[in-house]
């Protein structure tokens, strides 16, 4: 029967659903008597076959439906010219389009009335099968006609000879189009569209930057489903070269081919369908798509018949053999497995081939069978064996993993073994292949720092799991890990990001810092205990031995607390970080400098109190370092832009004059190297917020003299804009660039007095026979910081002048070098009387 149309598909398909799922009525009715008594309305069989049918009917018809969206239509026809007589056509399609949306309407209405059908509803019911009959085989004969031919085209399209008529178009053995006159109307459009995207890929397959284009591959495995099953009844219609082409681009290695295998086995077996051999490489590829999408056994009865076909390709025999393996593997025939390894390995010329065995191992270790897992250590012993000396540590590290996950930590702890004797002539005793134990470890093995390299090398991997397996291993056999090792591992688990990995971390952080407030505790009572007499106490059913019973993990360091203490300020937990600080102090464990940073880090989220805690961290013998004063001037940035200066934390001239008291250790820190531009910036910024022009110019000279650093272009951008901002509150609590008209005409003012200063310069130079532009080097980074010196001069004269008497500048700059811890950096000796006519200006 004729394709009903597109708009039609949506209401069918939701009336399809509406019968579908009324498995049960939603309600129940009843007949009652003259005499009131009711009885429940059975169902009347009659009316269940015709709403059965009904429902078959309207499946077929969703089943004939071409689903071909209007975007999709433009696709097809972009290009074409509309004419006369497909106007026609469409007209006549609109007309059969509302007679059917009509009939849809009426039988909608049939089937949604409530209580049991009535003779009329089952009559109409009965109108439209016989009514569908008629039509059927009027039409069975004929389709849809094709649109209409205008008069001038007519005399082009001549009828054929009976026999020409009756061929079938036949496409080219090379050509990659499908004929799409060769099927029926109804299946064309997709066809063409199939067509559309084949070309495409190969336009993409010539060019020198191919990729796989995701939205390519959707589109053509949308429209090969649409028409594949009309490309299987008459599979004569595509040529090899399309199917080369469609099976080239589905079967794509690609990270953006997520259904790879399972669109290689379905191709691959419409392939056979339409009379196709595969064979080589493709076959292979087949066989292993059947496998992975869950055919196990299909897949290795395929494999085994295949063996003929492969033997004709000498070069494909081993990727043969070692997919075999592999099945055999997975699928649990481990005795299959060996024995395709073993035809593998010795039919080769490559030593290397050996690392098949590796698939054997797995698949051993993933059994379920005792004896099977038993096997996997015999089979190492074999792999070392063929491997010899060309085992590399990649080879170790899978089979340590591989043994580890399944839960065999003795067998991976002898893997290991190995790895690490490997080249020790002196230890060769102690390998697995003379030994055959894997219980046999040595001495100089038996402890915490060999363990610590394992689980340091599996961190580095990102294997976390195994590494926190390695450490459950130590605590089987009595072997305590070090704090150091499992410091990594908790801060590999928190930069992993997880819940899950995050809450291990944290408990097992506070189960160290348990152990270590444990052991302070015991040897405080140790102490306490000597002090008192010794008397001999009688013992009543005590063991004889201690109960090895105890948690081995280690007692928390300085490392364990910073870390948790970083975790806690990046996920803003307060009350933890609090908790943490107060259980440093009883848990007696000397701060560290990264400590100290880490606290500083989080004072400003936090409101701490920087000064007090910072000379605490002094008294306790820790020494600050670069990343200390860069988080506390930091700290000190921020606190400026508050409306309020808070009383427990440095000021800019303290800070500064604390950094120069450790400005020896400071430089040999740094090396050869100049401060740090961020820690520079932040410095001259702060003394800009407390609006210290007397401390600004000593800090520029200071920071000059003690570590070579001279003010760059943004220094003297930040410092000519905190000048022109000073005094400018524009909230309760932050002070900002407020660019009004006031603060412009101050910007320009700044940026004049500058000039003219630069221009003085210029002349002081030339009298001494100088030219200023060609000032190189370390002269011309001094001679911006006189600029800027000079500058802050004329606003410091400003600021503190008054209208009898001009400000003692020379006398402010002193008093600053002294407070800040500098007396030698006094930038301003003299007064320069050109400054009052700068100040008039």
């Amino acid at each position: 029967m004729p394709s009903p149309p597109t708009n039609l598909t949506s209401g069918i398909r939701g009336f399809t659903q509406q019968l579908e799922q009324t498995e049960e009525p939603f309600y129940r009715y009843f007949d009652e008597t003259p005499d009131g008594v009711r009885t429940e309305a059975k169902g009347d069989p009659e009316e269940d076959e015709l709403l059965e049918g009904l429902q078959e009917a309207v499946r077929e018809i969703k089943e004939d439906i071409g689903e071909v969206s209007a975007e999709e239509l433009e696709e097809i026809d972009e290009d074409e010219e509309p004419s006369l007589h497909m106007e026609e056509w469409e007209d006549a399609m609109d007309a059969k389009i509302e007679r059917l949306q009509a009939e849809v309407e009426r039988l909608e209405s049939l089937t949604n009335k409530p209580g049991p059908m009535s003779e009329e509803d089952r009559q109409s019911i009965r109108s439209y099968f016989l009514k569908s009959v008629e039509e059927d085989e009027a039409e069975s004969s004929k389709e849809l006609s094709p649109p209409p031919t205008s008069s001038i085209t007519e005399q082009f399209l001549k009828p054929h000879p009976a026999s020409v008529s009756l061929t079938k178009p036949q496409p080219k053995p090379d050509s990659i189009e499908i004929p799409v006159a060769r099927y029926p109307r109804s299946t064309r459009t997709h066809i063409a569209l199939l067509n559309k995207v084949l070309q495409k890929i190969v336009h993409d397959y010539g060019r020198s930057d191919f990729r796989m284009a995701e939205g390519t591959m959707l589109k053509l495995w949308k429209y090969y489903i649409l028409c594949r099953k009309t490309l299987l009844s008459d599979p004569d219609g595509v040529s090899p070269a399309t199917w080369k082409l469609l099976w080239g681009y589905v079967s794509l290695p690609d990270p953006t081919n997520l259904d790879r295998m399972a669109h290689v086995k379905r191709l691959g077996s419409d392939m056979q369908k339409g009379g196709l051999t595969l064979e080589g490489s493709t076959l292979l590829l087949y066989i292993e798509a059947v496998f992975v999408e869950g055919e196990q056994q299909a897949a290795i009865i395929l494999w085994r018949s295949a063996m003929q076909t492969i033997s004709r390709h000498e070069n494909l025999l081993n990727q043969y053999l070692e997919l075999g393996t592999r099945m055999f593997a997975e699928h649990g025939d481990i005795d299959e497995a060996r024995n395709t390894a073993s035809i593998a390995i010795e039919r080769s010329s490559d030593p290397l081939m050996a690392r098949i065995l590796i698939h054997v191992i797995q698949g051993c270790l993933a059994s379920a069978i005792k004896s099977h897992q038993l096997k996997a250590w015999n089979i190492y012993l074999q792999f070392r064996r063929h491997m010899e000396s060309r085992i590399e540590l990649d080879d170790y590290d899978a089979i340590t993993g591989l043994f580890m996950r399944a839960g065999k930590r003795h067998e991976a702890l002898a893997v290991f073994k190995d790895m690490m004797l490997t080249n020790d002539s002196a230890a060769l005793q102690h390998d697995s292949l003379i030994t055959r134990d894997y219980n046999n470890l040595p001495s100089s093995f038996n402890n915490k720092f060999f363990f610590g390299k394992w689980i340091k090398k599996l961190i580095g991997s990102g294997d976390l799991d195994e590494a926190m397996k390695v450490i459950d291993l130590m605590r089987d056999i009595g072997i305590c890990p070090d704090a150091k090792f499992t410091n990594g591992l908790i801060g590999a688990w928190l930069r992993s990001g997880t819940i899950k990995n995050m809450k291990l971390a944290e408990d097992m952080g506070w189960s160290m810092i348990a152990n270590r407030l444990k052991f302070v505790e015991a040897r405080e009572q140790g102490v306490r205990s000597l002090l008192a007499p010794l008397r001999p106490v009688k013992g009543i059913n005590k063991p004889i031995h201690k109960s090895a019973t105890f948690n081995l993990n280690p007692p928390a360091t300085i490392e364990t607390f910073s870390i948790l203490m970083a975790h806690y300020v990046k996920r803003q937990k307060h009350e933890q970080l609090l908790d943490l600080y107060t259980t440093l102090s009883k848990a007696k464990i000397p701060p560290n400098t990264y400590f100290m940073n880490t606290v500083f880090s989080a004072e400003a989220k936090f409101s701490l109190d920087t000064r007090e805690m910072y000379y605490t961290f002094l008294r306790d013998g820790v020494k600050p370092n670069i990343e200390t004063f860069l988080h506390l001037w930091n700290n000190l940035r921020q606190r400026s832009m508050q409306r309020h200066a808070r009383q427990d934390s440095f000021n800019a001239r303290e800070l500064f004059t604390e950094m120069m008291t450790w400005q020896s250790d400071l430089k040999a820190e740094l090396g050869g190297d100049n401060l740090p531009e961020d820690l520079y910036n932040l410095i001259i910024v702060s003394f800009g917020l407390a609006d210290d022009q007397a401390g600004t110019a000593v800090a520029l000279r200071a920071l000059q003299r003690y570590f070579g650093t001279y003010p760059t272009d943004d220094t003297a951008r930040s410092i000519v804009l905190q000048i022109t901002a000073v005094g400018v509150m524009t909230s309760q609590r932050i002070r900002r660039l407020n660019l009004n008209k006031g603060s412009k005409e101050r910007m320009q003012q700044v940026t004049r007095v500058l000039g003219l200063l630069q221009s003085q310069r210029i002349e002081a130079l030339a009298k001494q026979g100088i030219a200023y532009d060609d000032l190189q080097g370390q002269a011309k980074a001094e001679e911006a910081l006189t600029l800027l010196s000079d500058l802050l001069r004329i606003v410091a004269l400003q600021r503190n002048g008054s209208q009898n008497g001009r400000a003692d500048i020379v006398g402010l700059s002193k008093t600053a070098a002294n407070e800040m811890g500098v007396p030698d950096c006094v930038p301003w000796l003299v007064y320069n009387i050109k400054d009052e006519e700068l100040l008039d200006e």
